[in-house]
C-alpha cells in the first residue's frame, strides 16, 4: 500500500502561533493511521498570508503531497477534523473541503461559509448554528483557515498563483471563486473549529 502524504501549512507572523493550535494539529496527526498517512507540519512566517499560501502550494506540488491542509495560526481544529475530512475526500472524491469557524469580529455569530450561487452580502452568510450536518455541504466559498485541498487542484493550474489579492477581494475569495471556480467546494458543518480571537457580541 502506497503511503499518502499530507502537508499541513500554518502561516504565521514572527512565530506567533498559539500553543493550543499546534497541540490540536498534533492530536489530529496522531489520530491517523501512521502506516497509511505521512503528515508534515510546515510553519511558514514573515510573509503576507497569500504569499505563504502560494509557497505552500508550490511545495505541495514539487514534493508530491496528496493533500495540503491550511490551518491558521489562531485556529484550533477539533480532534476528529483531519480524520473526517480525509475520509470524505477519499470516499467522495472531494477536492476542496473545510470545517467551520467563527469570524474574528462578528456580532451575529456568522461564519465565512456561503451557500452556492450567492453574492457576498452580509445577509447571505449562514449562521453557524443553523446547520448541523455531519455530511459535506456544497458551498461557494469556505474557511481557508481549516481547509483541506487535494494536490490535483494545484497540479492542473500552476501557471498562475492560486492566491492573489485583488481590489475588493481577499486572496481566499480569489482562490475559491476564480482559481478553483470549476471545482466543487464543501464544508462539514459539524466540524466547528475554535478561533482564538475576541468575539464582539
Amino acid at each position: 500500500m502506497t503511503m499518502k502524504k499530507i502537508l499541513i501549512c500554518i502561516p504565521h507572523y514572527d512565530h506567533n502561533i498559539d500553543p493550543r493550535v499546534i497541540e490540536a494539529v498534533k492530536d489530529n496527526v496522531y489520530s491517523l493511521d501512521k502506516d497509511k498517512y505521512q503528515c508534515d507540519i510546515f510553519k511558514i512566517g514573515n510573509y503576507s498570508c497569500h504569499h505563504s499560501r502560494n509557497i505552500a502550494a508550490q511545495k505541495c506540488v514539487k514534493e508530491n503531497y496528496d493533500w495540503l491542509l491550511f490551518v491558521d495560526s489562531d485556529t484550533i481544529l477539533p480532534t476528529n477534523f483531519l480524520r473526517k475530512v480525509i475520509f470524505e475526500s477519499e470516499a467522495k472524491n472531494i477536492k476542496i473541503i473545510s470545517g467551520w469557524y467563527f469570524s474574528k469580529d462578528i456580532k451575529n455569530l456568522t461564519t465565512h461559509c456561503l451557500p452556492i450561487n450567492v453574492d457576498f452580502k452580509e445577509e447571505n452568510k449562514i449562521k453557524i448554528f443553523d446547520v448541523q450536518n455531519e455530511t459535506p455541504m456544497e458551498v461557494a466559498a469556505a474557511a481557508m483557515g481549516c481547509c483541506l485541498i487535494d494536490s490535483e487542484v494545484f497540479f492542473t493550474n500552476m501557471q498562475s498563483e492560486p492566491f492573489q489579492t485583488q481590489i475588493g477581494n481577499s486572496s481566499d475569495i480569489y482562490f475559491f471563486l476564480k482559481y478553483a471556480k470549476e471545482i466543487k467546494k464543501y464544508v462539514i458543518p459539524s466540524l466547528k473549529c475554535g478561533h482564538i480571537a475576541k468575539i464582539i457580541l
